[in-house]
């Protein structure tokens, strides 16, 4: 079955620090991730997805862990 649609809540914790005040926002898999058109990939990836059954992992998650099983350039294993 396709990945459920995951809502965005702009409400945050007080007692929990953002993600995007954690990473390093100049790490290159950081700017690769904001180069990546996420809707054109799950429009293409998401009819490979049957409609019945329980609901998918997300596809920008698949697509995330599938590059980071590839060997990295030197360049980015060294942050």
């Amino acid at each position: 079955m396709k990945p459920r649609q995951t809502k965005i809540v702009p409400q945050k914790d007080l007692f929990q620090p953002q993600l995007v005040d954690i990473i390093n926002p100049n790490h290159p898999l950081v700017r690769l991730a904001k180069i990546i058109d996420w809707n054109l990939l799950d429009n293409e990836l998401g009819v490979h997805f049957a409609t019945v059954g329980a609901a998918a992992l997300p596809i920008r998650l698949m697509a995330g862990l599938l590059y980071l099983q590839c060997p990295l350039p030197p360049l980015m294993t060294q942050f």
